[in-house]
């Protein structure tokens, strides 16, 4: 029986206008809350930014945010982990060293803010200002001092492959870069990742890994997709997480993800009645 839904946000949850329909999902919430659901967003966005979109409920579900790095549970920290300050100096040391990174755009993502180079494009500042709160310039990475969670890179599209092989040879055992699509690599710790927060909240709540669902379209959902019990990936998603899917729905601009949540309640509440007549036999 599902106990636990995770859901991927941007692409898959979100229709392409960053939308979802509310209303409806709420009188889900509602139901699945009544049958002892637990409800999970896992993003690579800030938790901040995440909270925005559930304002009425942000201390009742629980945030896998930064790619699993910082996990909340009912507005309580329940696993973290954190880039040690001597690598992000090793980090910032290597983009600026190798020409493979010439022309990357960074934002470092932190406990207290995200960080941005004040000479970056109006562009890419205004992409950053949608995606983290308290944006917070800077002269220099290097002077950040805070917990930083996650370098948000964005390189040119036809890079993106090889700075993220180049990263992850570099740092192997240590640091771990995902792909999330397009122009964009997250960099985190390597004991971080999706399907890791998901692992410390079944242990945290004592449910098994095959008792929760996960909905999810790119390559940073790919490990946690194939990890769950139920893994399921939209229309729109990448090629290679479909092939490890176990259902694919329709796409997020067709609410995909809302149209199976009906699917999944109704599954639950018959499992719950057949139990119940059960004990009656």
């Amino acid at each position: 029986m599902i106990k636990a839904v995770v859901v991927d946000m941007d692409g898959t949850f979100l229709d392409d206008q960053k939308r979802y329909d509310k209303k409806r999902f709420m009188n889900q919430y509602q139901e699945m809350k009544r049958l002892g659901i637990k409800f999970v967003v896992a993003s690579g966005n800030q938790y901040q930014h995440l909270v925005s979109f559930f304002s009425d409920i942000k201390d009742e579900i629980t945030f896998i945010s930064e790619n699993g790095a910082k996990v909340i549970d009912q507005g309580k920290l329940i696993y973290q982990n954190p880039i040690q300050h001597e690598k992000i100096q090793q980090v910032l040391q290597l983009i600026e060293g190798k020409a493979i990174f010439d022309g990357y755009r960074l934002v470092m993502s932190g406990e207290k803010a995200a960080y941005i180079h004040k000479n970056a494009t109006a562009e890419y500042r205004k992409k950053a200002d949608y995606f983290y709160h308290n944006l917070v310039e800077v002269e220099d990475y290097k002077e950040v001092q805070d917990v930083v969670y996650k370098f948000a890179f964005n390189f040119a599209h036809e890079k993106v492959q090889r700075c993220e092989a180049e990263l992850n040879t570099f740092f192997a055992g240590e640091l771990l870069a995902m792909t999330s699509g397009h122009e964009a690599i997250d960099l985190v710790n390597v004991h971080s990742g999706k399907d890791l927060g998901i692992k410390a909240l079944a242990d945290y709540w004592q449910i098994t890994i095959d008792e929760v669902a996960a909905f999810g379209d790119n390559l940073n959902d790919f490990s946690m997709i194939k990890s769950v019990g139920y893994g399921y990936v939209v229309a729109n998603g990448r090629t290679e997480v479909k092939a490890i899917a176990d259902k694919v729905i329709e796409s997020n601009n067709q609410s995909g993800v809302l149209n199976e949540l009906d699917q999944i309640i109704d599954s639950v509440k018959k499992q719950i009645r057949s139990e119940q007549n059960a004990r009656y036999i």
